[in-house]
């Protein structure tokens, strides 16, 4: 119910993986926006930072806006790659019935495209 500013940081190391199983910048990265292509590696290090701002609360629920911008490196064999992007999403979320109902907006830095996303549940 309160505007919120995070900051997170996060990775992993994965040094025997068979290259089916190689870490993701979206997934081990904690980027939190839709991208259309995510890189892999042996090793992922990723930061992103976001400011949440409730727009309209009532008995009902609560509707809020996240704005974010983030970025991941993926390494294989001293080869780095890097996902850049930022986005925003909008939700809503019903008191009685604590599930989101989302959209988001996701810009590629890298590949320089950007990509609509909705959702029911999930991560926002």
């Amino acid at each position: 119910r309160r505007e919120r500013a995070s900051f997170r940081l996060s990775g992993g190391h994965g040094g025997g993986l068979p290259e089916q199983q190689l870490l993701s910048t979206n997934d081990d990265g904690g980027l939190q926006g839709g991208y259309a292509r995510t890189h892999r590696g042996r090793g992922v290090v990723g930061t992103s930072v976001s400011y949440s701002y409730p727009f309209m609360i009532s008995r009902r629920g609560m509707a809020q806006a996240t704005v974010f911008g983030e970025g991941a490196f993926a390494w294989t064999y001293g080869r780095p790659r890097q996902k850049t992007g930022a986005g925003l999403s909008v939700w809503y979320r019903f008191w009685r019935f604590p599930i989101p109902l989302g959209v988001s907006y996701t810009y590629s830095g890298d590949d320089l495209n950007g990509q609509v996303s909705a959702a029911l549940g999930g991560s926002f």
